[in-house]
């Protein structure tokens, strides 16, 4: 991706942009949260490939949560991947009742903690949001892995 502003700048990752809750000047010059900094605006307004549109989907989706949350979801994710890898699950996307089920049972068996486990589960149900596929249902709304779930406790 390329900036479009001039100066010889390149753009290649949303996640060099100004983290949320960080002090800018806003539009006036004064000290302040801005929603979107002028060069991004500028550069958003150039025009974006669908690709770049991904990419700024995603941004924006983890500013949505906090950098330890996000730190937590990437090794929730990569255990989560690791178990898809062990069990050849090629499509786990959107996830199923059942697949959450054996994989709460997968992290029971590897001694994680209930909350942990929790934590983990979360992880997926966010990806799943950030991917725009449907809304998964809130897991105590899931009569079986609420079941695990009380059991492993």
């Amino acid at each position: 991706m390329v900036d479009s502003l001039g100066g010889g700048k390149k753009m290649t990752k949303w996640m060099t942009y100004p983290r949320k809750n960080t002090v800018t000047k806003n539009i006036n010059g004064n000290p302040g949260p801005t929603l979107i900094p002028h060069y991004i605006l500028q550069w958003l307004l150039s025009g974006l490939d669908i690709t770049d549109l991904d990419e700024a989907v995603q941004f924006y989706c983890d500013q949505g949560i906090a950098d330890s949350t996000r730190k937590t979801y990437k090794s929730a994710l990569q255990r989560f991947s690791n178990f898809c890898d062990l069990y050849s699950i090629t499509t786990p996307f959107p996830v199923s009742e059942s697949m959450l089920c054996y994989y709460a049972s997968y992290l029971a068996a590897q001694k994680l903690s209930p909350q942990t486990i929790k934590t983990y589960l979360a992880s997926i149900r966010h990806t799943q949001i950030t991917l725009g596929l449907p809304k998964p249902k809130e897991y105590s709304s899931l009569p079986r892995l609420k079941l695990i779930l009380e059991g492993i406790k």
